[in-house]
């Protein structure tokens, strides 16, 4: 049985005159009454009565006519989704983030962006260390990541492309001394206490505010460290430590917390999205094109 077969038996079915049906599948009738005929033995059931100028639906092909026209609709819808899939119509796109890209608004404009283009491509979105988001890329358990760059443990398998980069900006509790002061340098903060995000979480950023005091000629005083990154603005907010943090942080908007510049330093961190090298899903090459163009035209200071 195939589907030109359905459709024959169909067009039979609804006209119930061999030659009518013919007309309308634009065919002769010899081969249509074969192709009926072969459809009844391999169901091994006869579909109609055939009198001398008229046929009628038996009772088994007035049950089978309703299946047939299931099978017929469920094949075309299967042609279009298949075609739409091409297009990157349909699917499923599965995304990792980093915490602290989730300050950027990057994922937030992309997402809707996207879903108001292709609104039947399904989004699933996890936060991820940058490590796991690698990992997941190379076992497929991700299409996407929103990472911070230089990955130290990049894969021969994914392709890092640099979004834009952004300043870093203390963050300190509201009513500290050093919120009121207009040029807050590095050395000022040698005595400080610190809540940062754990090397094991995110190193880049980690080593990066390391690195920062050790040029100002100190190593920084950490006294709490936190998995989220939302938690060492928590932290922050209530007086616990200050912390060196992407100057994207500051649309946290968060009660408590004042978000100054660093007047001695122009190190700055890079936002990334990661994906496999080779060719992925049409879907995935709009989302990748769409997250460029959502990407901000200047470095965030």
């Amino acid at each position: 049985m195939n589907l030109r077969q359905l459709r024959y038996f169909v067009a039979v079915a609804e006209e119930l005159h061999f030659g009518r049906a013919a007309v309308r599948l634009h065919i002769s009738q010899p081969p249509l009454s074969q192709q009926i005929h072969n459809l009844e033995e391999f169901l091994g059931v006869a579909l109609f009565k055939r009198e001398k100028k008229r046929i009628e639906l038996t009772f088994a092909g007035q049950v089978f006519l309703d299946s047939a026209r299931k099978l017929l609709e469920q094949a075309q819808w299967a042609i279009q989704t298949v075609r739409r899939a091409d297009k990157g119509e349909v699917g499923t796109l599965l995304i990792g983030y980093a915490s602290s890209i989730l300050f950027t608004g990057l994922i937030g404009r992309v997402v809707r962006e996207f879903r108001s283009q292709r609104p039947d491509v399904q989004l699933r979105i996890k936060e991820m260390r940058a490590v796991d988001q690698i990992k997941a890329l190379v076992e497929r358990d991700i299409d996407i990541g929103f990472v911070r760059e230089p990955l130290l443990q990049a894969h021969p398998l994914v392709e890092s492309r640099c979004l834009y980069r952004e300043a870093f900006v203390l963050a300190l509790p509201t009513d500290h001394p050093l919120s009121h002061t207009p040029n807050v340098q590095l050395a000022d903060l040698r005595n400080e206490s610190f809540v940062l995000y754990p090397r094991d979480s995110g190193a880049i950023l980690y080593d990066q505010v390391i690195h920062l005091c050790h040029g100002a000629g100190f190593s920084p005083n950490v006294i709490q460290e936190t998995p989220q990154f939302a938690s060492v603005l928590d932290l922050v907010s209530a007086g616990l430590g200050i912390s060196i943090v992407p100057a994207s942080t500051a649309n946290a908007s968060l009660p408590n917390v004042s978000f100054c510049p660093i007047s001695d330093t122009t190190e700055q961190t890079a936002v990334a999205m990661v994906y496999r090298k080779e060719e992925g899903s049409a879907a995935l090459a709009a989302l990748l094109a769409m997250t460029e163009q959502a990407a901000p035209a200047q470095e965030l200071i």
